[in-house]
């Protein structure tokens, strides 16, 4: 799928030769609410109104080998170690989110970047040369999840089952049921009531 860029983009894009060239801004939010804001430049980059800091970076290919979600590296200088105080500072950083934007040195009044990509860091590294940043996307299937939905004051079991446990002749008296606390009392089963109205919020049982 082609990339979307703007008509001024495309211009650039199709120039056979320009002296101004495509700059590659890296945003890593920090654990603490800040930005680390950096150009692959070099010079500073002023774009929306904020000084992006030159710093020498490398990108790698993404890879892919069907068994684990692909991923790539950026790799930032460590020259001067600013980047490495911030792995020292936040453990790593993993989890942080980095947003990846393309501008053109010929269009920065421009408010929108011609891409924008957002990414999380899986894994970070460092040496005297380079920090390494290992990024790729949230993988939500890693995470454990509730095999059901728990409701303060909504039994999930069907009315008259077997986890319900009613009786046949409570059955008889009472064919309806609301799934509520209050209705399993009624019916004397609320050892069996298959809400959670430990839970509290707003929608908790107080009978």
């Amino acid at each position: 799928m082609p990339l979307a860029f703007s008509s001024a983009g495309l211009i650039e894009k199709n120039k056979l030769s320009t002296d101004l060239p495509w700059i590659v801004l890296v945003e890593l939010q920090l654990p603490n609410g800040e930005k680390a804001c950096m150009a692959k430049n070099n010079e500073v980059v002023t774009w929306n109104g904020i000084a992006w800091e030159p710093i020498p970076m490398l990108f790698s290919d993404t890879t892919q080998d069907m068994k684990a979600m692909s991923t790539f590296t950026i790799q930032v200088s460590n020259v001067s170690g600013a980047v490495q105080a911030y792995l020292e500072e936040y453990n790593g950083l993993t989890d942080c989110t980095v947003i990846i934007r393309l501008v053109h040195a010929a269009h920065l009044s421009a408010p929108a970047p011609e891409i924008e990509e957002q990414f999380s860091v899986q894994k970070t590294a460092y040496d005297e040369e380079w920090v390494t940043f290992t990024l790729g996307s949230d993988f939500w299937m890693y995470f454990r999840a509730l095999a059901d939905r728990y409701l303060p004051d909504f039994c999930c079991w069907k009315y008259g089952s077997i986890k319900c446990g009613v009786t046949a002749a409570t059955l008889a008296k009472y064919p309806a049921c609301r799934h509520t606390l209050a209705d399993c009392k009624l019916r004397g089963n609320s050892l069996r009531f298959g809400g959670c109205p430990g839970m509290g919020g707003f929608y908790a049982s107080n009978i």
